[in-house]
């Protein structure tokens, strides 16, 4: 049960750095953050 737990706050965590990079990315790119990430 814990394993399963694990895995989805790994899982969740990974999508928030994802956002977080693709956030850092718009920003660099000079568009508007909220448009390029989903």
């Amino acid at each position: 049960m814990t394993d399963t737990i694990d895995e989805l706050l790994i899982f969740n965590w990974l999508e928030q750095i994802d956002w977080i990079y693709c956030y850092i990315f718009a920003l660099v790119a000079s568009q508007i953050p909220f448009i390029s990430c989903g």
